[in-house]
């Protein structure tokens, strides 16, 4: 095709037809910047349906992390559940007058229970991934974008305010627990006489500690306050799973 061209241009200017040459050339450029302009527009095509490709798995691996965040806003939420419920019993012996335990392995399994590590966090996802790279607009969808912003701060804020505060409370609550173990234990094993009938149990230690009670009507009333904003952030993250599957036919 080159050859062609080139033949033409040769006879054209062998025959001194200089005008004719000129509008041939003038034709000749039009027809390489269309022939530029149509692959630069196939390029471009090409590219945004790779983009569209990439933007709807970007999108359904958001789907699946979000319903795996609700499932494990689930278990969070039982675990904070179990916290109130069980740190009203602990509070009702050490208020009562007598501080009587009627049943001791239920009262240990509470303090166990409130005493215990709640992992409330979440690990980076394909949200954090596009967010920090500033590749968030291949999803291609504003309201998506936004529902995902709000939920995902929502969600890292209470992450950081439980370990801010309730977390530590039970931290403390756990070292005095430890420590009312170690007292039982060199007490139980360790008098002179080998006489344990009126050996002292951690029972005792801990209901005794000043600030048992305190700590514990903490993770008390930090429950509700938990259960109330993880249920919130639950029921976001199913109403953005609800557009997904009613918009973007997941």
């Amino acid at each position: 095709m080159i050859k062609f061209f080139r033949k033409i241009r040769q006879k054209l200017l062998s025959e001194n037809k200089f005008s004719k040459y000129l509008i041939y050339a003038i034709g000749e450029i039009v027809l390489v910047v269309i022939g530029i302009l149509i692959a630069l527009s196939i390029n471009n095509w090409n590219e945004e349906r790779k983009s569209n490709i990439q933007g709807k798995a970007y999108v359904a691996e958001i789907y699946r992390e979000i319903k795996k965040d609700i499932k494990k806003i689930a278990d969070i939420l039982d675990k904070f559940e179990a916290n109130k419920i069980k740190s009203r019993r602990i509070l009702e012996i050490l208020e009562s007058e007598s501080r009587y335990i009627a049943d001791s392995s239920l009262f240990t399994k509470d303090v166990l229970n409130i005493i215990g590590v709640i992992d409330v966090g979440r690990q980076n996802n394909t949200w954090d991934e596009l967010s920090s790279s500033g590749k968030i607009a291949i999803i291609d969808n504003d309201s998506l974008d936004n529902q995902l912003k709000n939920f995902y701060e929502y969600y890292d804020k209470q992450v950081i305010q439980f370990s801010e505060t309730p977390a530590k409370m039970r931290e403390k609550c756990r070292n005095t627990y430890g420590q009312c173990l170690d007292i039982a234990s060199v007490d139980r094993y360790w008098k002179p006489d080998g006489d344990q009938t009126n050996s002292r149990n951690w029972f005792t230690c801990f209901l005794n500690n000043k600030e048992v009670r305190k700590d514990i009507n903490a993770i008390h009333v930090s429950s509700y306050w938990q259960i109330y904003h993880f249920a919130k952030i639950k029921a976001e993250g199913q109403s953005i799973i609800d557009y997904m599957e009613q918009n973007l036919n997941l």
